[in-house]
């Protein structure tokens, strides 16, 4: 369980980040894999890390990741109008290509795209059992482009007799989906597949607030599935793959008026394929596991706008990102005060244009790292590790990073503390850019130093739960922008981050949870002085869920994030909006859910001059067999 509590008092921000407990100390121990590669007790773990379940997705009765993550500490989401437009995440002030996002293991971060980044638009909730988010430097874990952390989403292994759900759901703006589920195993072999397609037609991606009209629709199919087997005992083998089929109709960004327009010609397609096969072998009574996998990711996008009146001049586009990961990862533990953890990634990333005139780059980076995890004694835990990646258009880099945290005894008060750096490699599209001639092949990679230091607190009797409160301080260097003297891209910025993250997660009563979040972050480019892109000062998020025994479910969560500088240097307005959602459990086989976005029809944006939901209202039912 987690709870949190919002808290705000003339102006200023606090948001507590805690793995929640209930009334064991020992509870702590809830087990994180994202951190170290490993899975590692949550109390031995110094860096800030937050858990979503797939009950927390289920109460909120949510289509898309992107929905869930916005109630994380010191995470920004920045989407551009309404489901299917482009959605970036920001961790702790870092760009949004600097954060590795994952699903089984699988990189999702897209080479074609202009940073490298990952966008979020096509990203549904389909079989996920949990999300991990690892806020800070990792990229002495997880190599390039993990500056700001790692966003780890792992779906779901079937259990016990095969069972077979379907669910049909739909409501406002012309919303329908279908989905399927079948799942099940035993310790030796387990399955899960999902299948699911979703249309609506939508809202206008240029915001009806400055006179647009047009219902942009959009439409996904998402297809995911999980296979593992045991042959023998010290033997794991497993198979995942994920793919999706986006759809959307977008709007044109006018540049006198900076800001977006109607369009109605132009649409865009986006095809995504993950997958990846492991194996996990160990040896000596399970003092040395190793796991060897390859990774296969592919992101398809095309772009087409015809010609009409207001527009002129058509245009076509289309983008193959592609990358192949190959990893053997060395986990030994010669005592139980000690886990060494050391291995290989080498990744093969392309980019190929294929429209409007065919191009083709590509770059290879090799890296090896070593972690230490030391416990000498109950209560007391660091970790250091060590990496070095090579790519072999830039050169090679290393990176590190301490992590410390002790546990006051009885009290089970958590110190914690983080130091480390961090790198990213150039994307492929600042290196080469063929269609307007703005690449530069003398780029370096970017660079970071962050530490953050931070206190933890359960608590016990008769409201349980967690408080905690982290200062984070980031230096981005060398960041890569577009220079318009040179008209080219250049190393020409330097940027910090710097806040605090705090949180409460509360159980006043026997099946009622409260949780709030509330982060405050300066951030700022040191050349300008202006603060960074979609960065909010304030954002916060409150969560009230409560159970009727075991048949009912009522949840209020409220999102509310500040001020912050937008597309067109314009300034997006702050914003609080409410959501609701309820769900019941007619019997074994039935149960029925409605959720109410933005319930209090407030105007909002996300990013200036795009369109976001007003109230909407959503309703289903899903069976179970």
């Amino acid at each position: 369980m987690k709870f949190r509590l919002f808290l705000s008092a003339l102006g200023a921000t606090l948001s507590f980040d805690i793995l929640a407990i209930d009334s064991d100390p020992a509870e702590l121990d809830t087990v994180v894999i994202t951190a170290t590669r490993t899975e590692t007790p949550s109390r031995q773990i110094g860096s800030s890390v937050t858990v979503l379940t797939a009950e927390d997705i289920k109460e909120r009765g949510i289509y898309s990741v992107d929905q869930i993550l916005r109630i994380v500490p010191g995470l920004d989401v920045a989407q551009s109008g309404g489901p299917g437009r482009e959605t970036s995440v920001f961790l702790r002030g870092a760009n949004s290509g600097q954060t590795i996002v994952l699903i089984d293991w699988t990189e999702m971060n897209d080479p074609s795209s202009a940073n490298a980044g990952f966008d979020f638009a096509n990203l549904t909730v389909d079989n996920i059992e949990r999300i991990e988010i690892l806020r800070g430097a990792a990229s002495s874990v997880y190599g390039s482009e993990a500056i700001g952390g790692v966003i780890n989403i792992i779906t779901k292994k079937g259990t016990g007799k095969p069972k077979l759900k379907a669910s049909v759901d739909g409501g406002t703006y012309d919303t329908w989906r279908v989905m399927g589920d079948v799942a099940g195993g035993d310790p030796s072999l387990n399955y899960s597949l999902t299948a699911s397609h979703r249309e609506i037609r939508g809202f206008s991606a240029a915001d009806q607030h400055f006179g647009a009209t047009e219902r942009d629709g959009y439409r996904n199919t998402t297809i995911s599935t999980r296979l593992d087997g045991k042959p023998a005992d010290d033997l794991e083998l497993g198979w995942s793959l994920r793919y999706d089929e986006g759809f959307t109709k977008l709007d044109n960004y006018d540049f006198l008026r900076r800001r977006p327009v109607d369009d109605p010609n132009f649409t865009g397609t986006t095809n995504e394929l993950y997958t990846r096969g492991f194996g996990t072998l160990k040896l000596f009574d399970n003092l040395w596991e190793q796991t060897a996998g390859i990774a296969y990711t592919r992101v398809d996008r095309q772009y087409d706008n015809a010609a009409n009146p207001d527009d002129p001049f058509p245009f076509r586009a289309a983008y193959l990102g592609e990358k192949i990961k190959g990893n053997w990862l060395n986990t030994l533990r010669p005592h139980e005060t000690n886990t060494v953890s050391f291995g290989i990634d080498d990744e093969e990333d392309t980019m190929t244009i294929v429209e409007p005139s065919p191009f083709v780059k590509s770059y290879n980076t090799l890296g090896y790292f070593l972690e230490d995890q030391i416990n000498p004694f109950d209560g007391w835990s660091t970790t250091v590790n060590v990496r070095h990646d090579h790519n072999n258009f830039v050169g090679g880099k290393t990176t590190w990073r301490v992590s410390q945290v002790w546990t006051a005894p009885h009290l089970e008060t958590r110190l914690k503390a983080n130091y480390g750096t961090g790198f990213k490699v150039p994307a492929l599209a600042q290196l080469y850019d063929p269609l307007y001639d703005t690449g530069n092949p003398n780029l370096r990679p970017e660079t970071s130093t962050n530490w953050d230091v931070g206190i933890e607190q359960p608590f016990w009797g008769a409201v349980r739960g967690n408080a905690g409160i982290v200062y984070f301080n980031n230096r981005f260097n060398d960041l890569i922008q577009f220079d318009p003297v040179a008209f080219r891209m250049e190393n020409i910025n330097n940027a910090t981050a710097k806040g605090v993250e705090t949180y409460v997660e509360l159980n006043p009563l026997a099946g009622l949870d409260i949780r709030g979040t509330y982060t405050y972050m300066e951030s700022r480019d040191q050349d300008t002085g202006t603060p960074l892109y979609q960065r909010a000062r304030n954002k916060g998020a409150f969560d009230l869920n409560y159970r009727f025994g075991s048949d009912a479910n009522v949840h209020a969560n409220i999102v509310m994030a500040g001020p912050r500088l937008s597309t067109g240097n314009r300034i997006a307005a702050g914003y609080v909006i409410l959501n609701l959602a309820a769900s019941y459990e007619v019997s074994d086989r039935l149960s029925l859910w409605t959720r109410v976005d933005n319930a209090l029809n407030k105007w909002y944006e996300e990013v200036y001059g795009y369109g976001a939901t007003g109230a909407a209202a959503y309703g289903g039912l899903n069976l179970t067999y």
